[in-house]
């Protein structure tokens, strides 16, 4: 998140309840046609527009081309990519006279064309640029490109050529493909209209040698969704945003929404990730008659002799997030780290409203020395409190070790999903999982009943049903490194403990998690205790905007 992304989301998430915390209200629907903009943020993301009451919805591949097909005739006589085309040649028209502006004198365009409807994007708004006195040159990167879309682009003037490689034909380069790759290499505007929402993910290496011949400088516009290996400064995508695009936020640049006249319902879509404000009217606060019982009591069965810093940054994170109180139940040596870094924390078992399992846990080795560690491991998953599984006890996670209905939240990497899964017999590999989180973040959850909290350069968080998954794309990168985990499990927990559900409460601690990254070290490397230590100085800036947006509303500008 960055510094200004609570103070400019200025629209309500919420009301305040009487108790001294904020409760969450609704959002409304986005006008899909207002476009919406996504900025860089900590090495990530931050998708930013005001009109949808602080929720971001995107959907999925397969719904956005169900609605272009419910067009009918929109669809089978072309009108969609029509408008696709125009609105994609508006914007890279902006951008030539921006890069006019700034002293370019006659920019080179290059449009690189694929095989597919956004090819066809592609070619048209060529047309259109070329229509309007823009000269550009359109290289067709595959075996096929739309016909139509050539024979239109060609009849305007447009140069359309070739531009072969080896990885791609397995031949050498026809038709002055050598020399087109050289005028690539030159461009000061290239459109990336290559493979759009058709593309997949694992497959960036075979397009890197293309995207590495495009200039430093260039700016790069990006038809629907940038093709694996590139990074554009401007992604235009029609209708509606889709989810690929939350799931891969460094590589859009800013994200511009083309109106072609589909209709998308709101209760279908994919995804949605909550605005910073939204978030900030989630985090407890705590009121007057309130007391540490009232607050949340965490408790930590974390640790071990082998890795007790797991305890460690637990206990630290637990306590500087501000739980009631935190308890710890764990074997000797972790527990005399705990109290050498945090005294206030109670050891031994006890009330709690909470429980965080399995941090610094190696689970198969406890289970099978049927250690003290395990037995207390197993009494807190066994309990009716709200428990976070993470690292080592999602191994004891079986069915039927959790009550009925008691709240889980689960926090596996890809990795220790796919081993959860293959433990129930579901066949499924990490890359697989990486290669679609949200399809298996649902799955898991799904399977498990738990809430999942699906770690990785993106977070998903998904609940058992049909409903969309939540994403969190603005932490840093550098949060990738060892213990940190530790600090978003026992975040998480307490969480939990103040009573929030566990959906809500997963999104706000991985937000949380990530701004406290970037406050730790902006733009740098972090190290989990860091991590841990600033989240008091997060959890002030929510509280912050809270009273904001609360003395905004008593003040009458916004609406009630």
């Amino acid at each position: 998140m960055a510094d200004d992304d609570l103070r400019h989301e200025n629209t309500p998430a919420s009301t305040p309840d009487g108790s001294g915390r904020l409760s969450p209200n609704g959002g409304g629907r986005r006008d899909a046609s207002a476009g919406e903009v996504q900025d860089a943020d900590g090495g990530a993301a931050a998708w930013r527009d005001n009109s949808d009451g602080g929720i971001r919805a995107a959907w999925s591949v397969d719904a956005v081309r169900a609605a272009e097909e419910a067009t009918g005739d929109d669809f089978t006589d072309g009108a969609l990519m029509q408008r696709a085309a125009r609105g994609l040649a508006d914007i890279v028209r902006r951008e030539v006279a921006e890069l006019e502006r700034r002293g370019v004198t006659s920019p080179r365009v290059v449009v690189l064309v694929g095989p597919g409807n956004n090819g066809g994007d592609a070619l048209y708004a060529a047309r259109d640029l070329a229509v309007n006195g823009i000269e550009c040159l359109a290289l067709l990167v595959a075996d096929k490109a739309h016909v139509e879309g050539v024979a239109a682009a060609r009849a305007a003037g447009v140069d359309v050529a070739r531009c072969e490689s080896a990885s791609h034909s397995g031949a050498e380069p026809e038709g002055g493909g050598r020399e087109n790759a050289h005028a690539l290499a030159h461009a000061d505007l290239v459109v990336d209209g290559i493979l759009g929402i058709g593309a997949d993910p694992g497959r960036a290496s075979t397009w890197q040698e293309l995207a590495d011949l495009i200039p430093i400088q260039a700016f790069v516009v990006a038809v629907d969704c940038p093709t694996p290996g590139f990074r554009a400064d401007i992604t235009v995508t029609f209708g509606e945003p889709k989810t690929s695009l939350m799931l891969a936020p460094a590589a859009n640049g800013r994200v511009e929404v083309v109106d072609i006249g589909i209709h998308l319902p709101l209760g279908e879509q994919e995804a949605m990730r909550l605005s910073g404000t939204h978030l900030a009217h989630l985090w407890p606060v705590p009121g007057p008659r309130d007391h540490k019982y009232t607050r949340g009591v965490v408790g930590l069965a974390t640790g071990s002799d082998a890795f007790p810093g797991a305890a460690v940054l637990g206990a630290v994170a637990a306590v500087t997030a501000g739980a009631g109180m935190v308890r710890y139940v764990g074997p000797r040596r972790a527990e005399d780290a705990v109290t050498a870094a945090t005294p206030e924390v109670v050891h031994g078992s006890g009330r709690v409203q909470a429980w965080i399992v399995g941090s610094g846990i190696d689970g198969p080795s406890e289970r099978e020395h049927e250690s003290d560690r395990y037995d207390s491991a197993m009494a807190a998953l066994r309990s009716e409190e709200p428990v976070v599984i993470d690292a080592g006890a999602l191994t004891w996670f079986e069915p039927g070790v959790r009550p009925e209905g008691a709240q889980t939240v689960i926090t596996p990497h890809a990795g220790e999903l796919a081993t959860l899964l293959q433990s129930r017999d579901i066949d499924v590999e990490r890359s697989t999982i990486e290669a679609d989180p949200v399809t298996w973040a649902r799955r898991a959850a799904n399977e498990t009943g738990a809430t999942v909290l699906l770690k990785g350069g993106v977070t998903v968080i998904a609940s058992s049903g049909e409903g969309p998954v939540t994403i969190e794309n603005r932490a840093p990168h550098w949060l990738a490194t060892a213990g940190t985990g530790d600090v978003l499990a026992a975040l998480l927990g307490v969480l939990l403990a103040a009573g929030l559900e566990p959906r809500s409460a997963a999104a706000l601690a991985a937000y949380t998690h990530g701004r406290a990254a970037h406050l730790a070290n902006p733009d740098g490397p972090v190290r989990a205790l860091d991590v841990a230590t600033s989240l008091g100085r997060v959890a002030s800036e929510l509280v912050a905007e809270q009273r904001r947006v609360h003395e905004e509303r008593r003040a009458g500008r916004f609406p009630r």
